[in-house]
């Protein structure tokens, strides 16, 4: 009985914050989130870790999109799901996001990731913050593993400090062509960090690539690291 009390409270508490919170989803769907600036970083420290945008929010007034949220429509989930937060149905859009990242629709796992590490929107969770991070880092999503690899950079309470495998995920995101993980890639070569042998020919040429690509932080390293 205490147990099936506590689910119903925790439900109300959910439902409450998803009611009073709505815009503040709203701005994360449509803009994402973004990372704190690395740590621990001495020579080089102008990192911009915002993660890539969110598809924005279509108007309310458009009809919901037809077919059903299944594993074989899994982006209706996350299209149905915008369309309830407009609507102010944060209840049934939360259940949509999390039909659709089971249904592996990586912008789903995204947004729940980033919500889930908001405390204006419900209840933070670390714990699942970084479940559904991984999860659209897998499936590949560039902003996922982005910020990853920046958790896992920094560590905390869920994950040991782990700068190969932050390492891993930063060149995955620069080699998908995201020159922001090209710059932290030049970061860590250029400081030698965390066993990750020192290169400044590396860090030069990724510091380059990036600020060719018009990524002004690594303009801006360049000229700190290599004056």
């Amino acid at each position: 009985m205490r147990k099936k009390v506590i689910i119903i409270a925790t439900i109300l508490v959910v439902c409450v914050a998803l009611f009073l919170y709505k815009d503040t989803i709203m701005s994360l769907v449509s803009s994402g989130t973004s990372s704190s600036d690395f740590s621990n970083l001495d020579s080089v420290q102008n990192v911009d870790t915002n993660p890539q945008d969110i598809a924005p929010i279509q108007n309310s007034t458009q009809a919901l999109p037809s077919g059903d949220c299944d594993a074989n429509n899994a982006n209706i989930c996350l299209e149905n799901a915008k369309k309830y937060i407009d609507a102010k149905d944060l209840v049934k859009a939360l259940g949509l996001l999390i039909q659709g990242c089971e249904y592996q629709d990586a912008q789903s796992c995204l947004i729940l990731a980033n919500m889930y590490n908001n405390n204006d929107v419900i209840p933070k969770s670390e714990y699942l913050y970084f479940g559904y991070l991984s999860k659209a880092c897998s499936l590949n999503n560039m902003a996922g593993c982005y910020d990853l690899g920046v958790k896992y950079y920094r560590g905390d309470e869920i994950v040991k400090r782990d700068t190969k495998k932050s390492f891993e995920l930063f060149k995955k995101v620069c080699d998908s062509g995201d020159v922001k993980g090209c710059n932290n890639l030049a970061v860590i070569y250029n400081n030698g960090d965390g066993g990750i042998k020192k290169d400044l020919k590396l860090a030069k040429d990724l510091f380059d690539k990036a600020c060719k690509s018009g990524y002004e932080p690594s303009c801006s390293n360049i000229q700190k690291a290599f004056k």
